[in-house]
């Protein structure tokens, strides 16, 4: 139930060790936004599993279960830290984290479950977030 993208931490870890260093983010924010961006990039893999158990009643099935207790042991994480830098950050900011969360999260997992990994407006369009 992890993130299968080769390479996926090391593009969103890189850009985000980098900011924090030039922002000079101080390490009691840093923690929390670093297990909030870890935790919001591990929540796309058991998505899917769990739309597919829903639309099937055959091998998808099985991976229902699986898939709810990853996405309550990922909100477990989120939610603390989400709830620990509401203090931290401005509210422009997180209300900013948390709409860019599933507007980028959900189309991902649409288009996963829909196969369209390899049409050309999507590798034109998922280089934008970045």
């Amino acid at each position: 139930m992890l993130p299968r993208e080769q390479g996926g931490r090391g593009l969103l870890l890189q850009p985000f060790v980098a900011g924090a260093v030039l922002g000079r983010l101080l390490p009691k924010v840093f923690v929390p936004a670093a297990l909030l961006l870890l935790a919001g990039f591990a929540i796309r893999a058991p998505l899917p599993a769990l739309a597919r158990s829903s639309r099937s009643q055959g091998t998808g099935a099985s991976k229902f279960r699986p898939a709810l207790a990853w996405i309550f042991a990922e909100a477990v994480v989120i939610i603390p830290c989400l709830w620990f830098l509401r203090g931290r950050l401005s509210p422009a900011w997180l209300g900013g984290v948390m709409a860019a969360g599933p507007a980028f999260t959900l189309p991902a997992v649409w288009i996963g479950l829909n196969n369209r990994q390899r049409s050309c407006v999507f590798q034109t369009a998922s280089p934008a977030p970045c």
